[in-house]
């Protein structure tokens, strides 16, 4: 049951949702653009496919790292923050000059969407009492996969008509504009169970769950099952261009139907 700091909302669950949708466009915001940063950098398809690792990589680490946080400060806080500073790396993406400000504005983009989704879903956790909670899960996990959908489609619909900066430029604008709604909406939410039923200390934490024989087996599922995700469907927009002549909008519609 909530706690008396937190207090479910349509108006909280909206912003949240819409932060989740964002945070998937911007992870899969990449995977059509590989063939024109390819070109205008002068490298390899794989080269410039460390956009994407980047991104993965970071947001698979930062994850332990936001738990403890929004423990301290209050989710819904934390995932304020987090949107604020997707905002900043996919401003610096749009500015990238060079394969490698790319690549670290990229890395800078995953460890912050790494804040928004599991901290959400914990929100719905604290927020919602049981018998209502897999209605309101669904209804963020919709927006995630909504999120993938217009990430891919959209980056393959500007990267022709406008250029791939473009691209980064409307992310960074939603994501601008949905920070300015969310901050100001953290003092009204209190701190969201900080402080209080902390985890016993982060290494014991991770320790405790990796000493568990099933989550050593579901963890070593995930990475498989994660690893397969992002490599084999990134490159299917650009393998669609070469082998088969489609457009980037048309190829990158076509995952955004997967």
């Amino acid at each position: 049951m909530p706690d008396s700091g937190t207090s479910f909302d349509a108006r909280g669950l909206f912003v949240l949702a819409l932060a989740a949708f964002l945070s998937m466009a911007s992870m899969r915001l990449c995977d059509p653009l590989l063939p024109i940063l390819a070109q205008g950098f002068a490298v390899s398809t794989g080269e410039a496919a460390r956009t994407i690792s980047a991104f993965a990589v970071a947001y698979g680490l930062l994850q332990l790292v936001y738990g403890p946080l929004a423990d301290r400060f209050g989710k819904f806080r934390v995932i304020s923050f987090a949107v604020t500073a997707c905002a900043a790396a996919n401003v610096l993406a749009a500015w990238s000059d060079n394969l490698t400000a790319l690549v670290w504005a990229r890395t800078l983009s995953g460890a912050a969407a790494a804040g928004i989704i599991p901290m959400s879903l914990a929100w719905v956790g604290d927020a919602v009492d049981y018998q209502g909670r897999q209605v309101v899960l669904a209804h963020i996990m919709t927006a995630t996969l909504l999120g993938t959908a217009f990430g891919q489609w959209m980056s393959g619909l500007l990267a022709e008509s406008v250029g791939w900066r473009w691209a980064f430029w409307l992310v960074a604008i939603l994501f601008l504009a949905l920070a300015a709604w969310m901050l100001p909406m953290c003092a009204t939410r209190g701190r969201d169970q900080a402080g209080q039923d902390a985890a016993p200390g982060f290494l014991r934490g991770n320790a405790a769950v990796l000493a568990t024989p099933w989550a050593r087996r579901i963890l070593g599922l995930t990475v498989v099952q994660g690893a397969f995700a992002f490599s084999a469907v990134a490159f299917i927009p650009a393998y669609l261009n070469a082998r088969f002549g489609l457009s980037l909008n048309w190829a990158a519609a076509i995952v955004a139907l997967f």
